[in-house]
């Protein structure tokens, strides 16, 4: 009944969980299936490692026991009377059979000392002698104690013994009527001269089967699986088992596949195990019948069907009382969420209305949260600047405190400021940031790195405006006297200090800083906040960087001084407007700065024409050099230094600077008006030749020409309308707007047209074209 009313108000999760049962009882068929397979492999592998680990073992053994032959063969190499024997000329000298005699006893000991020896025998090439550890043979006595020892022809007994070997097995069978007999021999050349084809003499160690099949008992090798040696004529030996297999492998075909690998033959399949030998030319097989862990698998597969019959069984119980007693807790949960939230996509079942519900109530908090951070932060800043400007009274901080987190352990308050005047490695172009984002991160590591060196003595508060990191200190505890006071402002001036060198040492951003006076009460505060913001009027009037200025220090200027200054500016807007070629505003300025100079109460003429000799110094530097005949002629016909000398008045003074300064702008136009475009063609010709140079700039072709900066400027760009840095950088961005379509990457390319680094070629490319070069490519698919 209760599934009947499930089924007809369309309870989206019975649905799910009939779904469901039906996935759990696929699943334990599954991992059945997925137990069972892998049980299999289990199996074989462990079947095929422990004979893989028994034939590594057989190889050990085996290889060692070629070792010590090889071995045996080596200190017979080095041995002087074999050495006499092999080159001598009479070899049946009666000192050569005596020396004969002592080979063949120690023949006879090599035997003996070692079991795995069967034989030994000696060839000497040179006298077609063959010494046994029983006797000499020649001749045909050769022939005949090959065939019966080495069940082989002498052609190729004689391939073997004329080929130089460091150690080569061969293996000789013979069919008898008792059987087959096997015979395995290593030919070793002991003796072979420089660049010889064949050996002076040829050891031959015949190997003793018996002690050879003997191994594979010591290691108790299963009976159930064959084990052979083939050598690289793909002769063999079987060690136990039967030879039914091998017609079907050979050596190269083993030495080009896996060391594991199934083979089928006409009475089954097998799994074939082999190894090399590291010391010889040797290839160890096992083969195991497949049948050997068939029985097993048996025994598994029965296991795996009661194992699956119990999930069966065992499942259906489970989803019955899972579904009792979870359902009705489920359909709680979403009557309330649909009541309490409001979802706009309940989604298709009842899990979907609480996601959804949860998920609304998430993001509904995360949002707020965000939302408050966002403001809490501004809010904070705004609060702090209204205090700074006197906008927030005493009687109203209590609330507004508590809200942004401020408060204040005494009524003693100093305001410091940090004025950005480089931002050295963090700059907008460098870091592609909005200038915004970094105000923001050098406000965070000037905040973060004064907390650190002062915070322990004060509470700060920091907010910045207009580029000015400004930070609100609170003593934590009251200052008695005016030592305290001074002490202070020493001591917070000093962290500033070491903050500015810090900043600069590890970001490279220039810093000044300005600290106030101590004020004693929060009404105070706007009067600290005033006397920084003089201070850097005042350091940035001065031209001062890199500074720390305490408003104590400064001396207030007289009104002499700040004229003093404003002339400074009004020389510096003269020269600029020089280098601009604005010639009317320069004069406006020109009369300016004589005002000045020439007061109507001056009293010292000389120290006014000294003044009046920097004008000229001034206007020559600005105009550019003259060095030529030319301008050595008319400077000699105008004679400045003698006009000025010789003016009597103020105003013939002035008179005489104007006629000098009119004289040398006309002289300046008309001289490059004649020399400008033949000079600038050879400049714009050196720079499309130069471009890739990375020292290319207007001090580096200034020199190249022999002319001065402002000069070179100034004329290029009266020429062309570009200035010539511009020029430089539009050359390059042609060449590498044609780069492009070459496949070079952006680093390579900035390095062929000149820039120090990728990140320098691709700000300058997107100033001039609008995109990055990597947008330039893909736009044009180049």
């Amino acid at each position: 009944m209760q599934v009947k009313k499930l089924f007809q108000s369309q309870n989206k999760v019975f649905l799910t969980w009939i779904a469901t049962s039906i996935l759990i009882f696929l699943i334990p068929i599954i991992l059945g299936e997925f137990v069972y397979y892998n049980s299999i492999s289990i199996i074989k592998s462990e079947v095929e490692n422990v004979h893989q680990a028994s034939l590594q073992q057989i190889k050990i053994l085996v290889d060692g026991k070629m070792e010590e032959l090889k071995k045996i063969g080596n200190n017979l190499s080095i041995d002087s009377k074999v050495k006499l024997l092999a080159y001598s000329k009479n070899f049946y000298s009666p000192k050569n059979l005596y020396t004969m005699n002592e080979i063949q006893n120690d023949l006879k000991k090599y035997i003996v000392s070692n079991n795995f020896i069967e034989n030994i025998y000696l060839y000497f090439n040179g006298s077609k002698c063959l010494l046994t550890g029983s006797g000499i043979y020649e001749g045909d006595e050769i022939k005949s104690f090959v065939e019966d020892n080495f069940m082989t022809g002498m052609e190729d007994w004689g391939n073997q013994i004329n080929a130089v070997n460091q150690g080569n097995i061969r293996i000789y069978k013979k069919e008898y009527n008792t059987g087959t007999k096997n015979v395995i021999i290593l030919f070793q050349s002991i003796s072979a001269r420089i660049n010889s084809k064949s050996p002076e003499v040829t050891l031959m160690a015949v190997i003793n089967n018996e002690k050879l099949e003997g191994v594979l008992s010591s290691l108790g090798a299963s009976s159930k699986a064959n084990i052979f040696i083939i050598d690289s004529r793909n002769e063999y030996s079987e060690l136990n088992g039967d030879n039914i297999l091998l017609p079907s492998v050979n050596y190269s075909s083993l030495r080009s596949t896996n060391s594991i690998f199934n083979l089928e033959y006409k009475n089954g399949s097998a799994t074939i195990i082999h190894t090399g030998s590291a010391v010889t030319n040797l290839e160890y097989i096992l083969s195991m019948p497949s049948s050997v862990f068939a029985y097993k698998v048996r025994y598994i597969k029965m296991i795996i069907y009661f194992y699956i019959g119990a999930c069966l069984f065992l499942g259906l119980i489970m989803i019955y009382l899972i579904t009792k007693r979870n359902y009705y807790p489920l359909m709680r949960l979403t009557q309330i969420s649909s009541k309490n939230v409001s979802v706009k996509n309940p989604g298709k079942n009842e899990y979907n209305v609480i996601e959804n519900a949860i998920n609304s109530l998430v993001h509904d908090k995360e949002s707020a949260e965000k939302r408050i951070k966002r403001q809490d932060i501004p809010l904070r800043k705004n609060f702090l600047l209204r205090i700074l400007k006197g906008r927030i009274n005493k009687a109203s901080m209590g609330d507004l405190s508590k809200l942004y987190n401020i408060r204040f352990d005494s009524d003693d308050f100093i305001v410091m400021v940090f004025d950005v005047e480089n931002l050295g490695r963090i700059s907008a172009e460098d870091c592609g940031k909005l200038e915004n984002e970094n105000e923001e991160l050098i406000g965070f590591i000037i905040q973060n790195i004064t907390m650190e060196l002062a915070g322990d003595n004060y509470l700060i508060y920091f907010t910045d405006i207009d580029g000015l990191n400004i930070f609100l200190i609170n003593c934590k505890t009251g200052l008695a006297d005016s030592e305290d006071l001074k002490f202070s402002q020493d001591h917070i001036a000093e962290a500033a200090k070491k903050a500015i060198n810090l900043i600069k040492e590890h970001f490279d951003i220039g810093l000044s800083a300005a600290v106030s006076d101590i004020k004693a009460g929060f009404d105070q505060i706007p009067s600290a906040y005033t006397e920084v913001m003089e201070i850097i009027e005042y350091k940035r009037l001065m031209e001062k960087s890199n500074v720390v200025i305490k408003y104590g220090s400064i001396e207030k200027n007289s009104q002499d001084e700040l004229e003093n200054i404003n002339t400074m500016k009004s020389e510096i807007e003269f020269m600029n407007y020089l280098l601009d070629n604005d010639f009317k505003n320069a004069s406006l300025i020109l009369d300016n700065i004589m005002e000045f100079y020439l007061p109507p109460n001056a009293t010292n003429f000389q120290i006014i024409k000294c003044r009046m000799f920097g004008l000229i110094n001034i206007m020559m530097n600005a105009l550019g050099e003259f060095k030529s005949k030319a301008d050595v002629d008319y400077f000699s016909e105008l004679d400045p230094m003698k006009r000025m000398i010789n003016a009597k008045s103020g105003t013939e003074l002035k008179n005489q600077i104007r006629e000098i300064f009119k004289s040398i702008i006309d002289y300046c136009s008309n001289k490059e008006s004649g020399e400008t475009p033949d000079k600038v063609d050879e400049i714009i010709d050196f720079i499309n030749h130069h471009y890739f140079d990375q020292n290319l700039n207007a001090s580096t072709i200034a020199m190249q020409y022999g002319m001065n900066v402002s000069y070179l400027c100034r004329i290029f760009k009266k020429r062309t309308e570009t200035g010539i840095l511009d020029y430089i950088h539009k050359c390059r961005i042609e060449n590498a707007k044609s780069m492009l379509s070459t496949g070079l990457n952006i680093t390579e390319i900035s390095e062929k047209v000149g820039y120090n680094s990728s990140l320098a070629m691709i700000r300058t490319f997107k100033k001039y074209e609008g995109v990055t070069p990597g947008k330039y490519r893909e736009k044009f698919k180049l």
